[in-house]
């Protein structure tokens, strides 16, 4: 997950041996405030010889804070920490 302010790039190379390699630009538009979260677009671009390969995908994406469950022991990774829960999204 890319999100602004904290991974605003990211490539992904995809290689096999007999069909080529397929190259993902993952990349995201700042952060726009909303009533309870943040909205910004998650865009990929495309490049390699494989045959039929999208040139890019794009989606909208609502990133919000949810709370931990009281009592809850879960351990959340460092990337999806806010101060008063985690990081969750509908994209």
């Amino acid at each position: 997950m890319i999100r602004p302010g904290i991974r605003e790039r990211y490539i992904i190379e995809l290689s096999h041996y007999t069909r080529g390699t397929v190259t993902y630009h993952f990349r995201c538009t700042a952060k726009k405030r909303v009533r309870r979260g943040w909205l910004f677009k998650r865009i990929c671009n495309v490049s390699g010889k494989v045959p039929n390969l999208p040139l890019a995908f794009r989606e909208n994406v609502l990133d919000f804070v949810a709370q931990m469950p009281a009592g809850s022991t879960h351990e959340i990774p460092e990337f999806y920490k806010a101060q008063n829960g985690f990081h969750t999204e509908i994209a």
